[in-house]
């Protein structure tokens, strides 16, 4: 609609109040421009004030480390196949389900602790009933297993490794375990077993803070925006170049928000992320290794038999093929200084490092040894005071002059 003030300025006095008017004034069209400029400058010129670097470079540091850990401290049962099968070294039925048994019960306590924390697994094996279908768990131990579930209402994932305890009991008293010594050891590798399938469960229950989450995440997103923003603000030196797309600051967004996405995929691997761990293949493969190892190649070891260097007794090295020998060392690594050599002349040792004046500073040093050992001769007392022996053969060598 048309603003009539016709009637305002009737007088020349009149024009002033015009510059207070809100509707169809200039204030109404350009409040809005003028407050995004505002706003841009400021966010360029504060947006430098947030310590992002330090916050999310130390964050994302633990993230990285805590996923490392997690993964290391996934159980293997490669060790405890290889000692159980040479501790349990018969080929009878019953050592080959002592053997299998140990085995099958490590896996078991490995695949409970996951089910409690990889959704993968979870999904996998929904309920025990499910391990009983896999094969993991017989129906008598089931029903063990969920007396002990009745009367424990915390997590029992260490009842299939105490089950193997006492199946290496029972072996060592039938004698399939030969001594005490390699019940011990069959113990001793049960326990770091253990050891880390509870940590496992440590890293799920205790998360970093949550208050350092939100801070590190908080400052990405902040940044991120008056970032924006001030990339919007005109330069206020004439020689700042006016670009139309602002590209550092989608770089330094691509920088700072995938940083944080990294630590948003490694906070939990065991998850369905793409960098997660793959914990249903690690089941797969150690279920296969592991019975291998007790069942299948148990005690089948390849004849003794010389080698092919038998006749050279310590080969120059492993032969090469084509690809292998396009850059190959002449000469073995002896260290950085193998090429470093020294003439004849500066090789001999020096008897004495007074004799030696040719520089000023071994003069400065000679001289300065010479004063120490004339002060250190003055501070001594003269032995002809103190040794009698030495007086008296003074006295008689003075005597005869005396006579004279």
């Amino acid at each position: 609609m048309t603003v009539t003030y016709s009637g305002e300025v009737a007088s020349i006095g009149g024009f002033k109040k015009l510059l207070f008017k809100w509707r169809g004034s200039v204030y109404k069209l350009v409040w809005k421009d003028l407050l995004f400029r505002k706003i841009a400058m400021y966010s360029d010129h504060q947006s430098t004030l947030i310590p992002l670097s330090f916050a999310i470079g130390f964050y994302v540091t633990l993230i990285v480390q805590r996923w490392w850990d997690q993964y290391r401290t996934i159980p293997w049962p490669d060790n405890m196949a290889i000692l159980t099968s040479a501790l349990i070294p018969g080929k009878d039925d019953l050592s080959l389900m002592y053997r299998r048994c140990m085995l099958r019960y490590a896996i078991l306590a490995m695949v409970l602790t996951m089910r409690m924390i990889c959704v993968p697994v979870k999904k996998r094996f929904p309920t025990i009933d499910h391990l009983v279908q896999a094969g993991l768990l017989l129906p008598h131990e089931l029903q063990a297993y969920n007396d002990m579930e009745a009367k424990c209402p915390y997590s029992i994932y260490w009842l299939p490794l105490l089950w193997a305890k006492g199946l290496a009991l029972d072996a060592h008293d039938k004698g399939f375990i030969s001594n005490d010594h390699n019940l011990k050891l069959l113990l001793e590798e049960l326990t770091p077993y253990r050891k880390k399938c509870g940590r496992l469960l440590s890293y799920s229950n205790i998360c970093i803070p949550l208050v350092y989450t939100q801070v590190v995440t908080l400052a990405v997103y902040l940044h991120s925006m008056s970032s924006l923003l001030g990339a919007q603000a005109p330069g206020e030196e004439h020689h700042d170049m006016d670009t139309y797309f602002p590209f550092f600051t989608v770089i330094q967004f691509i920088f700072y928000m995938g940083w944080l996405r990294v630590a948003e995929s490694l906070i939990n691997p065991f998850g369905e992320d793409d960098d997660d761990f793959e914990i249903n293949k690690m089941i797969d493969r150690n279920v296969q290794i592991a019975w291998i190892m007790v069942d299948h190649e148990h005690c089948k070891t390849p004849e003794v038999a010389k080698d092919i260097y038998w006749d050279e007794r310590i080969p120059v090295r492993l032969l090469y093929n084509t690809a292998g020998s396009k850059k190959v060392e002449s000469i073995p690594e002896k260290g950085t200084t193998n090429g470093v050599s020294v003439s004849v002349e500066d090789a001999i040792f020096k008897p004495n490092l007074d004799n030696i004046s040719h520089t000023p500073q071994l003069s400065k040093i000679s001289s300065q040894k010479r004063l120490m050992v004339r002060i250190r001769k003055s501070s001594q007392p003269n032995p002809v005071h103190h040794n009698p022996a030495a007086r008296t053969y003074s006295v008689c060598q003075s005597s005869p002059a005396r006579a004279d």
